[in-house]
């Protein structure tokens, strides 16, 4: 007797062929292929599911199970059903299935069957023979499901539905924001950029980097079911795209992932969402170093010996700083600064270049005025006029942040391509930062087309100020 089931295989669930087969010896349930302790364990849940529900197990005979592919450790919370539905048929105690079935499901003590935790987990393939399993509401997957062992036969058939994520946008906090702090969520949340805020103390940069949570859009759903997938894992319960705020004495295993097996770290854990990092140069070289490729990807790849894994990693980062001890240095504006210039350049140094290079925009708050008069509701209202403006009178459906090298170039005018492009001074990463803030500032305003406006103002952001901090840690 073949049947299908699942194990656990990281933060995924893969299929596992479960052969049956009856031999004359002690009535007892041998597990080959590297089963773990859970699965062993299966073995007193199985035969008193069996019991309670009338059936009988069977006498004089020894119970092979063998696990495929064998030569991996396996973990799985839903072979229990799996076992005992293939005890039943092989011993004819309940009509055998046609072709191979597909069986994932826990067995109380009473045999009653359990919709696992994880089968939420399962590739979501509508054209996949049913699973059958216990009730546990509405899938991405067919499902036969069954309250005990008894009504197996009777499984009720459930079709694959496009159920939502259960995702709810949090409610907007009454938060009153500068108009320079307000302009910053509108641009990082509408084209979703990523930004580096720096600036004294006291003037809001934390305030606004979390702020930012609140005013981010919705995100497509198989996004979402991956982030949620990797929440529910680690314990969490998301309800909206995830935040992520790691403390600056974070390691870089703990950021990026490790281990033997590999494991995921807190930028998995934000992926679909939010990670700010708060005092930023705190944060030890080697943390801002391992970020740099997962930024540009989306993705992390993790290799511990043999084992080789990858994670998604697809977040908007917003960090903030002082950029000396004091905090109160800023770049052509060092007169308030009380450190000593040496200790203020060591300081400087954490500044890494090619890192920083990965911010698309770089805002310092010296300037930002202490008159609190935009609601953050507010800020949320226009992000919306500008994300639908975006997706249905230009007929762009992703982020201004995602925009390709030719649609950059595309979306200028003749005159602004001579004369932005023949800056040699730019890099191709901070020229493609620069129009694409343009191109979000331009939604902002519901305009078609990128005005000179918007190529001033996202120059100052992407480029003027980047190369103002450029040249205070190069001092």
């Amino acid at each position: 007797m073949k049947l299908t089931s699942f194990m656990r295989s990281g933060f995924t669930l893969l299929p596992v062929e479960v052969e049956i087969s009856l031999l004359p010896g002690l009535p007892q349930i041998v597990f080959l292929g590297l089963p773990d302790t859970m699965i062993r364990e299966s073995v007193g849940r199985i035969k008193s599911a069996l019991k309670h529900q009338g059936f009988e197990f069977p006498q004089a005979r020894q119970v092979l199970v063998q696990l495929r592919p064998a030569h991996l450790r396996k973990s799985s919370h839903g072979l229990d059903l799996a076992v005992a539905a293939g005890i039943l048929w092989e011993t004819g105690q309940l009509k055998k299935p046609e072709g191979v079935p597909v069986v994932y499901g826990e067995l109380s003590l009473k045999g009653e069957v359990i919709c696992p935790d994880d089968i939420a987990d399962l590739p979501n393939d509508s054209s996949s023979p049913p699973v059958l399993t216990g009730k546990g509401g509405a899938f991405d997957f067919p499902t036969l499901q069954a309250t005990t062992l008894r009504e197996l036969l009777n499984a009720d058939r459930v079709h694959a539905s496009l159920i939502s994520s259960g995702w709810q946008r949090p409610e907007c906090p009454d938060l009153l924001l500068s108009r320079e702090s307000a302009e910053l969520l509108a641009i990082a949340a509408s084209g979703e950029h990523s930004v580096l805020i720096a600036g004294p103390p006291g003037t809001g940069k934390t305030t606004a980097a979390e702020a930012i949570h609140h005013v981010l859009l919705p995100i497509p759903t198989e996004v979402s079911r991956v982030a949620q997938r990797y929440s529910r894992i680690q314990g969490d319960d998301l309800k909206w795209r995830p935040l992520v705020q790691p403390h600056h004495s974070i390691t870089s295993l703990a950021m990026i992932g490790g281990g033997a097996p590999p494991l995921p770290g807190e930028i998995t854990r934000a992926h679909g969402g939010l990670l700010v990092m708060d005092e930023f140069l705190e944060f030890q070289p080697v943390v801002q170093e391992a970020l740099r490729e997962p930024m540009e990807k989306g993705e992390v790849r993790i290799a511990r010996g043999s084992s080789r894994r990858s994670f998604p990693a697809q977040f908007l980062l917003i960090a903030t700083t002082n950029l000396c001890p004091c905090g109160q240095f800023l770049p052509n504006r060092d007169e308030l600064c009380r450190c000593p210039r040496g200790r203020r350049m060591a300081y400087l140094t954490r500044l890494r270049g090619p890192f920083i290079d990965r911010f698309t925009m770089t805002m310092f708050t010296h300037t930002w005025s202490k008159q609190l008069e935009i609601p953050l509701l507010e800020v949320r209202e226009r992000i919306d006029r500008a994300t639908t403006f975006r997706i249905v009178t230009r007929g762009q459906s992703y982020l201004n942040s995602k925009l390709r090298e030719d649609e950059v170039i595309n979306s200028l005018t003749t005159f602004q391509r001579k004369q932005i492009l023949p800056q040699a001074e730019m890099s191709k990463r901070r020229l493609l930062s620069m129009v694409r803030v343009a191109r979000t500032l331009a939604d902002l305003d519901l305009s078609i087309k990128i005005e000179n406006k918007h190529i001033d103002r996202a120059a100052e952001l992407c480029v003027e100020n980047f190369q103002a901090l450029a040249r205070a840690s190069a001092q």
